[in-house]
């Protein structure tokens, strides 16, 4: 691994650089294949980055003699942590809202969070809220530190 700006940006050769470049905090991981250049900006969370051709690579001069995996090449976005969304969820959301009709006996708007933690993975938050034909009212408050919204959701 080639450092450019130390905690922040590096140059990987391998996979394993890659990895270990994210496990040690570098936000900006650049590869090069052949005469084009990716940049791997890493988000805040677990698997979340973006991956994109760039035209350089700032403050390097290449080596002529560099190999990079093919792997390391292509183009990707990986925004959400753990990777899909189960069907389950979405089947607890959809009972979740016909189980606030029932009881409220009326059409209302109600939201939903698809919440995620390492040590939970996705899982359903409900926030108290106050809810009538046209809005919910709630509070962000009731999300445990260390916990990402990952899709917040109302029922209109």
């Amino acid at each position: 691994m080639q450092i450019l700006m130390p905690n922040i940006s590096c140059i990987c050769h391998s996979l394993q650089e890659e990895t270990d470049a994210v496990t040690q905090g570098y936000k900006e991981i650049y590869t090069i294949v052949k005469d084009e250049y990716f940049k791997k900006h890493v988000f805040r969370g677990e698997n979340r980055f973006i991956r994109l051709k760039v035209d350089s690579i700032p403050g390097y001069v290449r080596p002529a003699s560099e190999i990079i995996p093919a792997e390391m090449t292509r183009q990707e976005i990986a925004f959400l942590p753990a990777g899909k969304i189960s069907y389950d969820i979405w089947e607890q959301i959809i009972a979740f809202f016909k189980k606030v009709m029932e009881v409220k006996k009326s059409e209302v708007e109600a939201m939903i969070h698809v919440l995620y933690n390492a040590e939970r993975g996705y899982h359903i938050g409900v926030p108290p809220q106050t809810v009538s034909k046209g809005s919910a009212s709630y509070d962000w408050e009731y999300v445990p530190t260390g916990t990402s919204v990952i899709v917040d959701i109302h029922s209109h």
